[in-house]
């Protein structure tokens, strides 16, 4: 079989494992171009047709290939006029990992597509996972990018990163974020941050998060809040039992029934009288049994 059927064949098994959306479809991929070898990718890529296989078969490419020539292929693709083959390049060069990447994806940042741009984020993230620090600060700025969804992806790698730069930037940019689920993401990042000397202040900042206008956020700050059980969240927390949002009442009773405290009983009582969703009244009614189940072990304990 001449190398051109070979391609032609594997591209068409490519094509319906795309089409029939089979399980662990990319590692398929992965497979397919590795059996044609190396030597093959210059013809691979005259015989891929859409974005999606694109996609799939540039993923492959630079996982398998690691190469100056793969490299500069990348390279020359990012400056590409198709945001979506931007986008295809930045993941890729994140894959390969070489940090000559590093400067052509900073200048990336400042792509005037957002979704070049939020691809840019996540590849400079990896960069500065693996320890390339130099390219933190571009990161932080772009908390301020006019797109939610760039800023939603930037505080997913901080949060990622963990130090007190970072904490200290989630803080302030927590203050004034006008989108709810850019806020919401920060609060679940700010529960990676267990450090001894910074924990107060998340806590602080978390519960402070609990008079968010957001039910989102609100439900996101009682949830990470359970990484951090305290007397001051306990308390904080009660009150939001009757909260109007019913997802927020769920985790509410979620986090308290956790503290295993048993004056709180009474508490889950009043609460189960007025509340209307049968989801939460089934939490409640679970939770006080299972306190009141403690209880009585605490006694025999004590008998």
């Amino acid at each position: 079989m001449t190398n051109e059927n070979k391609i032609r064949l594997k591209m068409q098994q490519i094509k319906e494992s795309l089409a029939n959306n089979v399980w662990l479809e990319f590692d398929f991929v992965v497979e397919q171009v590795k059996e044609l070898g190396e030597e093959a990718v210059p013809d691979l890529l005259e015989f891929i047709s859409s974005s999606e296989e694109r996609g799939y078969i540039y993923g492959a490419i630079s996982r398998l290939y690691k190469t100056p020539q793969i490299l500069e292929f990348f390279l020359a693709l990012l400056k590409s006029p198709n945001e979506v083959d931007r986008c295809f390049a930045a993941n890729a060069l994140a894959e390969l990992g070489d940090e000559s990447a590093i400067s052509p994806l900073l200048q990336a940042l400042n792509d005037e597509s957002y979704v070049t741009r939020r691809a840019a984020v996540w590849a400079i993230g990896k960069f500065v996972e693996r320890g390339h620090t130099e390219a933190l600060e571009p990161l932080i700025k772009m908390l301020n990018d006019p797109n939610a969804s760039v800023r939603f992806a930037t505080v997913g790698w901080l949060g990622q990163i963990r130090n007190d730069i970072v904490l200290e930037t989630l803080f302030q940019a927590l203050k004034r974020e006008e989108d709810e689920e850019v806020r919401r993401n920060i609060v679940r990042s700010l529960g990676f941050f267990e450090e001894d000397n910074t924990l107060n202040t998340v806590i602080d900042t978390l519960i402070s998060t609990l008079q968010d206008k957001s039910p989102s956020v609100r439900g996101e700050a009682i949830f990470t809040l359970k990484r951090f059980p305290n007397d001051r969240a306990t308390q904080a927390i009660i009150p939001f039992l009757e909260d109007e949002d019913k997802y927020v009442r769920n985790n509410a009773v979620d986090y308290l029934k956790w503290t295993k405290d048993i004056s709180l009983i009474p508490i889950f009582q009043k609460a189960l009288v007025t509340e209307t969703e049968k989801n939460n009244r089934e939490m409640l009614s679970r939770a006080i049994e299972w306190l009141e189940a403690g209880a009585i072990e605490d006694e025999d304990e004590e008998i």
